[in-house]
């Protein structure tokens, strides 16, 4: 990164100066009409489950993204029972391989600033009850 890169302030905005049609509101809440849904999916979320970098990534992205105002949800396997994360009750069969198999998805908020938060979505399956992960 060099100087030429970082933002300039214009008026109330924050300009990009190598891309001049990014803005970036200053105080970090993007108008109500530039607000997008988002959904992260990934095999690992801090700090629920992690073996390296992917599940920092997924877990910080997420906080960003909903505290300038982004509605954001994760979705990642359920290896075990983690503290907070409840049964939403809702559960759903899918035909794999010749056979159903049914998944329960699991819930916790976490919030990331007044009125903003991380919807974090776990998807519960006997093939993820292991030890370990990835096995």
């Amino acid at each position: 990164v060099t100087s030429s890169d970082l933002p300039i302030v214009s008026e109330d905005k924050l300009k990009v100066k190598s891309d001049p049609d990014v803005v970036i509101p200053e105080k970090g809440q993007l108008p109500e009409g530039e607000r997008l849904n988002i959904v992260i999916v990934s095999s690992e979320i801090s700090p629920y489950s992690k073996s390296g970098g992917l599940a920092d990534v997924a877990d910080k992205l997420g906080v960003a993204m909903s505290r300038i105002g982004h509605r954001v949800m994760t979705v990642a396997p359920m290896y075990k029972n983690y503290p907070g994360v409840e049964p939403t009750g809702v559960k759903r069969t899918f035909g794999l391989w010749d056979c159903g198999h049914t998944v329960e998805y699991c819930h916790e908020y976490e919030e990331t600033g007044p009125e903003k938060g991380v919807d974090h979505i776990f998807v519960k399956h006997p093939c993820f009850e292991r030890k370990g992960m990835y096995g």
